[in-house]
């Protein structure tokens, strides 16, 4: 689908719209990794599978290659898992832009904020990173990083999750 959709619209004109001031929505899919360790020891939780990473917020450009994600709201879970791995997070971060090329542009982002694992009614630090391509300037493909962790009753519990993301720019 995102081929599709990279194929389709490629011809779409850039003219540096991809880095303006507004309102975006984000969907991942991938692959959710949970590790946890206790005093220096690794120990399995079978919590992994496939995933989902929603999110929206906003951005306000700083100049034509730099925005700031002023305010970014996401959840992550697994399908198979989802009310033991529902993970909201609330972030902030930078994103850069490439100048253009075949009227398209490279970006590359990364989020730092606070979640809460709902499961263990605990908050945590939480991350992102993102590479990808826009290709119109209202949409984007890439792929993302996403970990959240907590720590619990002396364990540490790291939810990483890997996917594809599409996203739309309002």
């Amino acid at each position: 689908l995102i081929a599709v959709v990279t194929i389709s619209i490629t011809g779409y004109a850039q003219s540096g719209a991809s880095n303006s001031t507004g309102m975006y929505l984000e969907g991942s899919v991938g692959y959710m990794k949970l590790k946890a360790s206790a005093d220096g020891e690794n120990f399995s939780v079978d919590l992994d599978g496939i995933a989902l990473d929603l999110g929206l917020g906003y951005r306000h450009a700083i100049n034509p290659y730099l925005t700031w994600n002023t305010l970014k709201f996401n959840v992550m879970a697994t399908l198979s898992d989802l009310s033991e791995t529902i993970t909201p997070q609330l972030k902030t971060g930078l994103r850069g832009t490439s100048p253009e090329f075949s009227n398209m542009s490279l970006y590359g982002e990364a989020n730092f904020g606070i979640g809460y694992q709902i499961e263990w009614e605990k908050f945590g630090f939480a991350y992102d990173l993102g590479i990808g391509l826009n290709v119109t300037p209202k949409i984007a493909v890439g792929f993302n990083f996403n970990s959240q962790r907590v720590s619990v009753y002396g364990a540490t519990l790291k939810y990483n999750f890997y996917g594809a993301k599409i996203a739309y720019t309002f």
